[in-house]
């Protein structure tokens, strides 16, 4: 194979500016500012916070999140895992379900470099857990997966649920660790029915810990929440900890969607493009498409009077709207996107910046 590192047109310390676009850009300033306050507030508060990596997949991020007092990190898949687990990261758990023989040997593999844990919704599932993990000498700590109303994956809270978590306790090669709940706040909500419906599920993840400890299963962890709930459920009564994972760089869809949270989280993640084309008055043709930024509603960042409205592969068309200033050919300006994690599954590195100059390239590790 041809090596192509030579064709990188990327030198550190070299101007945004002077930056090939599009690119994907990434503020490492507010990158940290986001980690540690949010660290920060969780350093006040009784559940702790486990954030999920599936939104930057970046080993880099990992460690910084680690390093300013993550419990451990959350992953949707074991290539995911893996990706952490050899580079360090000594606490994952798998907030999903692990199906079929190859994928449940790779994850028992990761129980002999890192603390591993697994989310399970099924006695099929746990049944096959404990058969490889009894082949293999291996113990794993198993969490039950619980719907708390969201409707995707998740055994139903009550008997289903206490039935699921006493065949894991007698399982060989398994250890019950507690109840993953994932508890997603609505976008769309003022702040006090948001609060009621986040409350609301958390108590179906409290209500069924309860029902466990009455049975005599000791329940050591009761993990839920995101980004867009965070303040709730780390207020919660028996929460012990929470997984946001959008904080770090945040979007449109998280940042003004949410209208008050007691952290101050900034856009760190931006697509820097070139203006290519002024056809007409009205319209700017830019070099970012939907190869390089997810949804349309991205926005413009300091710099008003301009719409994204269409994306093709290689270009994004911006509708003309009263604007502060004329864009001008060759132009480059950035994008927020409105859905960071989208964003970041087309790219194969962040560029890391500081001070608008270049300081290294973030490599971003895609698990298939």
């Amino acid at each position: 194979m041809i090596s192509m590192d030579h064709l990188s047109p990327y030198s550190i310390g070299m101007d945004i500016s002077e930056i090939e676009t599009p690119a994907l850009l990434l503020d490492l300033d507010i990158m940290e500012k986001n980690i540690w306050e949010m660290a920060k507030y969780f350093n006040q508060r009784p559940a702790g916070i486990r954030p999920h990596i599936k939104n930057h997949m970046s080993p880099f991020i990992a460690h910084k999140q680690m390093d300013a007092g993550a419990v451990g990190v959350c992953c949707q898949t074991v290539a995911e895992a893996e990706i952490m687990a050899y580079s360090g990261i000594k606490d994952i758990l798998i907030a999903n379900e692990v199906i079929g023989k190859s994928k449940i040997d790779r994850l028992l593999d990761l129980t002999r470099h890192t603390h591993m844990m697994v989310a399970v919704d099924h006695p099929s599932n746990v049944r096959d857990l404990s058969k490889a993990a009894t082949k293999k000498k291996a113990s794993i700590d198993v969490l039950i997966d619980l719907d708390t109303g969201y409707g995707r994956c998740g055994i139903q809270p009550g008997d289903s649920a206490l039935k699921l978590s006493q065949l894991i306790v007698d399982s060989h090669g398994l250890e019950f660790k507690g109840i993953n709940g994932y508890t997603p706040a609505s976008f769309d909500e003022d702040q006090e029915e948001k609060r009621a419906k986040q409350e609301k599920k958390l108590k179906v993840d409290i209500d069924t810990r309860d029902l466990l400890i009455k049975n005599g299963i000791e329940v050591e962890m009761v993990s839920a929440g995101c980004t867009r709930d965070f303040f709730i459920s780390a207020d919660y009564p028996g929460i012990t900890e929470v997984q946001p994972g959008t904080y770090i760089y945040m979007d449109i869809g998280h940042r003004e969607l949410i209208d008050t949270t007691p952290v101050d989280l900034d856009y760190a993640m931006t697509v820097l493009t070139t203006v290519i084309s002024t056809p007409v008055d009205d319209r700017v043709v830019v070099d970012a498409g939907s190869k390089a930024i997810l949804k349309i509603d991205s926005r413009l960042k300091d710099l008003k009077g301009y719409e994204l409205y269409a994306l093709s592969a290689e270009h994004g068309k911006l509708r003309v709207n009263e604007p502060e200033r004329k864009l001008a050919l060759g132009e480059k300006i950035e994008l927020i996107p409105s859905y960071g994690d989208g964003t970041v599954n087309r790219w194969s590195r962040y560029l890391g910046v500081r001070k608008g100059k270049l300081e290294t390239v973030i490599p971003i590790y895609h698990p298939y």
